[in-house]
């Protein structure tokens, strides 16, 4: 459509349109501009739905990582690089004592 408006304007003769030409031709115009904007706001409207379903699949990614993190830091035994670290001594349930548990860890590593 812009184009024919755009050829009309164009035109050698485009002063000697008459009064009727001319209201046709705004009434073309204006025609044509809302369309533009109509379909503007429904892309606009689209947009907006396509960004809330985002957000909304962003806030429940982001629930079930707060629910793993909040899982790990409650869970009693210490977590490096994926190993379980348990220092308790297996054969009586007793405490290690530090130095030898950091030496368990250091060789873990």
């Amino acid at each position: 459509m812009f184009l024919v408006f755009r050829r009309v304007l164009e035109e050698p003769d485009v002063d000697q349109l008459n009064l009727n030409d001319l209201v046709q031709l705004e009434e073309q115009l204006e025609d044509a501009l809302s369309q533009t904007r109509s379909k503007k706001t429904q892309m606009s409207m689209q947009s907006i739905a396509d960004l809330s379903e985002m957000e909304k699949t962003l806030r429940e990614q982001n629930k079930h990582l707060q629910d793993q993190l909040d899982e790990a830091r409650n869970t009693p035994n210490q977590r490096n690089n994926g190993v379980t670290l348990e220092f308790r001594d297996l054969a009586d349930g007793e405490m290690i004592p530090r130095r030898k548990r950091q030496q368990e860890a250091l060789k873990l590593l």
